[in-house]
Formats: C-alpha cells, sequence, structure tokens
C-alpha cells in the first residue's frame, strides 16, 4: 500500500485543504461548515483513492487487513454523511432563524420531505425481503448498499455520458483561439444578464430592509433583530437608493419574518458576489484572447501582453511560441488522446456482461503486469482518474445553473455541503463500476476478477445478492450508454431534456456558442467595451458619488460631447447641431420619463438646437420629481434598454454608431 500512502492520500489532503481555503466565501462559511465539508470530500475522495491499492492486492492475490478497515471507514462515512449530517446541516445553514433551535426545526422541516422518501424506500426494501423469506440482518445492510449503488450508477452513467463526449468536444474546440473567442462571447452574454439580474434583486431587497426597519421603534423587543439584518446591509457595501421604491408589503412581524428577510439579504449578497466574480473571470480571459488574436501574426516578435508586465525577451519569445502556435497542437493532440479513451471507456462498458468478449483495454493492461505492484497502482490510478474527470466534469457542468456552483472565494455554505453531498454520493459507485467493468471484470478465461478484491468482500457481495437491484441491475444497466451518447449527446437532444430540469425550461450547459444567439451578439458588444476600457485604463478608476439623476444625465452628455470636437462646439453654443445624430439615446440613460426622451432626440439628431436646447431640457430633468428620474433599463417600446452596471445602457435590439463609456467589468472593479 506504499502508493496510497505515499502519493495518494497526502494528495487527497493537500486538495482538500486547499479547497478549504479557496473556495468558501468567508463571509457567511463557518468552521463547522468546513469541517464537514473536508470530512465529506476526505471520505470520497478516499473511496477512490483506495481502488488502485484493491486491484494491485487482487492481482497478487492479496487481502490486507488495514484495506479492510480503510474500505469500512471511508465507505460508512460517506453512506451515512449523505442521507444524514450534510442534508441538516444545508439547511441549518442556509436558515436565516436567529437561535440555534430555530434553525435545528427549520432544517428537520425542511428535510421531511427527504427523510419521508427515504423511508418509504426502506419500507419498500423490507417488504420484497420479507416477501422473498430472506429478511435477515445482513440482507437489509446488502440492499441499502444495493439501492445507494443503483442511484449512483444512474446518476453516475448519465453523466459519465455526457462528460466522455463534453471533454475531448471541448479541448478541439478549445484549441482554436476564435472559436474560443466566441464561446466567450456567448458566456459573457448570459453572464451579464444573471450578473444584472443578481445586482438588481440585492439592490431591490436592500431597499426592503431600509423599509422594512424604520417600521420597529427603538423599544420594540424585534429591533435588535433587524440591526443584525441592517448590519448585514451595511456590510455588502451597495447603496440602498439604487433599489428605488419597494412595491412589497411589509409584512414583517415576528421572528420568523425577519429570519425569513435575513435568509433573502444573504442569498442576494452571496448571489451577486458569485456572478460578479464569474463575469470578471470571463473578463479576464477575454483580454488574455484578444493579446493571442493581436500577437498571432508577428512571426519572431516577443508576445506584446496588456495583462501582465513586460517579461524578459527569451520569455517573451517563449510566451509567443507557447500562446500563438503550440498550444493549439497541444489541446487537439489532448483532445485526440482523451477521445481514444472516451471510446475505450465506452467499449468496456457496454461489454460488461459476463457473456460478451472482453474488450477492456484497461483490464489487459492491468493482467499484463501483476508483479509490478508500483506500476500497477500508477497504471490503475491514471485509468481511474479519466472517468471520475468525465462525471465530475458533468456534474460541474449541471452546476453551472444550480446551488452547488463552486466559485473560488464565493461559494456559500449550501452549495458547499450540496457539492460534498453529491462527491459522497457517486464515489462508491464510480468505484464499484470501475473495477467491474474496466479494471477486472467477470469474464471467462480472465482471473482475478473483481470477486478477488476486498471492496468485493465487504460490499459487493451483498449487493450481488439483492433481487432486484443486485448482479442483474449492475451487469446491463452500463449497456444503455451507448445508445444514450449517441441519441442525447450527438444529435444534440441532450440540452432540451436537461431543460426539464431547469425552472422555465432554460438550457444547462452552456456550450451552444456556435449557434448565433442574442447572448452572443450582446457578449460581444460588452467584451469589445472592456477591452477599450482596459486599453484606457479606466477598469480602476475609483467611482463618484452618486449624484441627482439631471445631474448624472447632464455630466455623462458632456463627457460623451466632448468625444468629439464638433459635438463640443455644439454643447458651446457655437453651432447648431448636425442633422445626423452623433450620439446614442443611451447617453440620457440616466433619466426617465418626457425629459430622457426629449435629451434622446437631441442628442440623436432628431431635434437640433443650440446650448440653450440643452439647458431647457436639463431645467426640465431638475424639475421632475426624483422617482420619475431613475432606472434607464424600463422597456419603451422596442427600444429595450439594458444597463450596464456603470449606469450606461445600450440599445439591445439594433446595433449602436458608438459603444457606451464603461461596462460591468469597470464597474464591478471599480466597486470592490
Amino acid at each position: 500500500m506504499w502508493f496510497f500512502y505515499a502519493v495518494a492520500l497526502p494528495l487527497v489532503v493537500v486538495l482538500i485543504v486547499a479547497g478549504l481555503l479557496v473556495m468558501p466565501a468567508k463571509q457567511f462559511v463557518s468552521v463547522g461548515v468546513r469541517v464537514d465539508v473536508g470530512l465529506a470530500w476526505f471520505a470520497a475522495l478516499s473511496t477512490l483513492i483506495l481502488v488502485p491499492t484493491d486491484i494491485t492486492n487482487a492481482l497478487q492475490g492479496r487481502k490486507p487487513e488495514l484495506l479492510s478497515i480503510w474500505w469500512r471507514v471511508a465507505y460508512w462515512y460517506g453512506f451515512v454523511a449523505q442521507f444524514t449530517v450534510l442534508p441538516f446541516h444545508q439547511e441549518f445553514s442556509d436558515s436565516g432563524a436567529f437561535s440555534w433551535t430555530d434553525r435545528v426545526v427549520s432544517s428537520l422541516r425542511n428535510n421531511l420531505m427527504f427523510y419521508a422518501v427515504l423511508a418509504g424506500a426502506g419500507a419498500v426494501g423490507l417488504i420484497v425481503l420479507l416477501v422473498s423469506g430472506e429478511l435477515k440482518p445482513s440482507y437489509v445492510i446488502g440492499f441499502c448498499i444495493a439501492t445507494s449503488n443503483a442511484v449512483g450508477l444512474l446518476g453516475g452513467l448519465f453523466l459519465l455520458g455526457y462528460g466522455l463526449i463534453a471533454i475531448p468536444k471541448q479541448l478541439w474546440f478549445t484549441a482554436s483561439v476564435k472559436s474560443e473567442e466566441r464561446a466567450l462571447h456567448h458566456r459573457a452574454g448570459l453572464q451579464h444578464t444573471k450578473a444584472v439580474a443578481a445586482r438588481q434583486e440585492l439592490a431591490k431587497t436592500l431597499a426592503l430592509v431600509e423599509k422594512v426597519s424604520g417600521t420597529f421603534s427603538r423599544r420594540d423587543p424585534m429591533r435588535r433583530y433587524m440591526d443584525q439584518i441592517t448590519a448585514m446591509a451595511s456590510a455588502s457595501g451597495e447603496d440602498v437608493r439604487a433599489g428605488g421604491d419597494v412595491q412589497e408589503d411589509v409584512d414583517y412581524f415576528d421572528k420568523t419574518d425577519l429570519g425569513g428577510l435575513r435568509r433573502r439579504l444573504r442569498r442576494a449578497i452571496e448571489d451577486k458576489q458569485r456572478e460578479q466574480k464569474l463575469y470578471l473571470e470571463i473578463v479576464a480571459r477575454y483580454l488574455q484572447v484578444s493579446d493571442i488574436l493581436a500577437n498571432e501574426g508577428r512571426w519572431g516578435t516577443p508576445f506584446v501582453s496588456t495583462t501582465h508586465a513586460e517579461l524578459p525577451a527569451a520569455l517573451a519569445h517563449a510566451e509567443w511560441w507557447w500562446k500563438c502556435v503550440l498550444r493549439a497542437w497541444v489541446f487537439r493532440a489532448a483532445a485526440v488522446v482523451t477521445g481514444v479513451l472516451s471510446l475505450a471507456v465506452t467499449v468496456a462498458e457496454v461489454t460488461v456482461s459476463p457473456g460478451l468478449p472482453n474488450l477492456s483495454v484497461f483490464a489487459y493492461a492491468l493482467h499484463a503486469m501483476p508483479s509490478h505492484e508500483a506500476s500497477s497502482e500508477l497504471l490503475a490510478f491514471a485509468f481511474l482518474a479519466y472517468p471520475c474527470l468525465c462525471t465530475y466534469y458533468a456534474l460541474y457542468k449541471l452546476g453551472r445553473f444550480s446551488f452547488y456552483l463552486l466559485v473560488p472565494g464565493h461559494t456559500g455554505s449550501f452549495s458547499l455541503l450540496a457539492n460534498a453531498g453529491f462527491t459522497c454520493r457517486f464515489a462508491a459507485p464510480l468505484a464499484f463500476n470501475f473495477i467491474a467493468a474496466l479494471a477486472l471484470p467477470q469474464k471467462t478465461g480472465l482471473t482475478p476478477d473483481i470477486s478477488a478484491t476486498v471492496f468485493y468482500d465487504e460490499f459487493g457481495a451483498l449487493m450481488m445478492q439483492q433481487p432486484l437491484l443486485g448482479a442483474n441491475f449492475t451487469t446491463y444497466s452500463p449497456i444503455a450508454l451507448l445508445p444514450y451518447m449517441a441519441l442525447l449527446l450527438w444529435v444534440g437532444a441532450f440540452n432540451r431534456l436537461a431543460g426539464i430540469f431547469v425552472r422555465g425550461g432554460a438550457s444547462v450547459w452552456e456550450d451552444d456558442y456556435e449557434t448565433r444567439s442574442p447572448a452572443a451578439a450582446q457578449g460581444m458588444r460588452l467584451m469589445r467595451l472592456e477591452v477599450e476600457n482596459h486599453a484606457a485604463g479606466r477598469a480602476a478608476a475609483s467611482p463618484a458619488p452618486r449624484q441627482g439623476v439631471a445631474a448624472e444625465a447632464r455630466d455623462r452628455l458632456a463627457r460623451a460631447l466632448g468625444r468629439n470636437s464638433e459635438a463640443a462646439e455644439d454643447a458651446a453654443g457655437t453651432r447648431a447641431l448636425p442633422s445626423k445624430g452623433f450620439l446614442s439615446g443611451a447617453d440620457c440613460g440616466g433619466a426617465a420619463g418626457d425629459g430622457v426622451d426629449e435629451c434622446t432626440r437631441l442628442v440623436t439628431g432628431r431635434a437640433s438646437g443650440r446650448k440653450g436646447d440643452l439647458e431647457s431640457i436639463f431645467a426640465r430633468l431638475e424639475a421632475q420629481p426624483e422617482d420619475r428620474l431613475v432606472g434607464s433599463g424600463a422597456r419603451r417600446g422596442r427600444d429595450e434598454r439594458e444597463t450596464t452596471s456603470s449606469g450606461l445602457s445600450f440599445e439591445s435590439d439594433t446595433e449602436r454608431d458608438e459603444p457606451p463609456v464603461g461596462g460591468l467589468g469597470a464597474w464591478f472593479r471599480r466597486t470592490r
């Protein structure tokens, strides 16, 4: 077991510690959550890294007692935690209640349906065992193992099938910088929508908190709970006035109501910070891609980067060769290698039945070196890594729309615990499936097989004896992998199927950038803005204090007019405005109502005038009530203005002549 102790176990410990340091949102994730997540990750990953050691000992005819102890501890902790500790702690940490007792009650109430389903499944199992005359303690444990394995195996095959095709495909498309640029356009458009929606929801929630806070006097018994909520709102750093007038009823009277408000505020803050982080990651990667495209035609010259400091000449030349030449070939070679591995895994899975010939290249490779312990363990570890990578990559992609998305520094307690639960749920079925189908299948003339492993002695033998979920289910369910991959992935039907699980029927997988989607067009405009902001050094600018909306509109128009010498003369009143527009109506995006319409008509050339026209418009803007001077971004007929977080807007239905100054990434970086 030298590989387990010297390589695999330290590697797992380092990965878990790094994950617990990097992933959690420090503001909301407690030490208890980190401990629970760390133990669950350790149990799940230990289950997987025990497989190479178990296979090597089976090939050499050994069954160490210490290996049996490791299997029992890792398997049973993961089994129990995924059904008890993790679900309970998820709801406990997600509750907005102010006392431990209330949070425990809330967690039990929210998990009631989950535990009812588990109880129903257990009752069905007892009835089946009672009818078959095999109601013994060992068979009850075997039924629990078989049921957990069946659920995990079905979900694991569902995810594995996607990953086996998606990873080679993703590597091949990423080799092309132009393809990656199109993908980033699509992702930026989608993420912009999510980020703006998250910011608006946070602003709305903050305004609601301020309104509710005004209903509690200083002597009110609920005031101390309200103060905790307002302290959380103040720590968010957002402007309460951005939420505008709240139309919701202020029906918050007791601790339960305030607990719900506290939970809503925490979720809004987490969502806004997470979506902001994801958008900034897209912007950072797009700037790197833009640098590669700008340097591709400069043969024999150093790589010129706008994202990092200038490197020495030798390193700059090496960077050019890697990013502009070698990178594409390395990614294509990786795509070919992973494609071959995907084909080998698929063939081994669909021929797992004992009546079919052994077509697993993994089994042949492992049986060819039974006496070389180190080589066997390393080879088994490498073979196991790819199916696990495919499965958890698909789980990560599925989580792009869900609550268990891991974002470094911005992952909440609920997401961490949910991810830990899924990791435990798929670890043991993946381990058993790998041993039974790929490494040591039960084939005629092929010995040893899975029955020679410690895992089989501890869990597999009990599981295989079950009447419904035993040997037949484990043998024949992987056969469905081939038609599933062909029909649901190759023909592009997976998005429609997975859309069933998304609220509103939206697509789950964000890789349809090959189509001309509105998100891609919007993302292209946004990324062009971000590149211009980066080049002009505007990304790190400090935000100006919030002004009145009319004054803000005046400043925007003045800045926009200053971009054009003729427009500057117009602003000074020395020339008449041209008959053709030189600005878009977005430069008046800080106002609403009739005033912004007149401002828009003026700057787009649908009206003409001199300095006095501008002054009269601004006077009318100043005279309007404040509640009419908020929120560019409302629908005004076909002219739907989508507001970037810098306060400007762009027209989503038509192309602009000039992009607006600012951008979502610039605003995010300025307000950090």
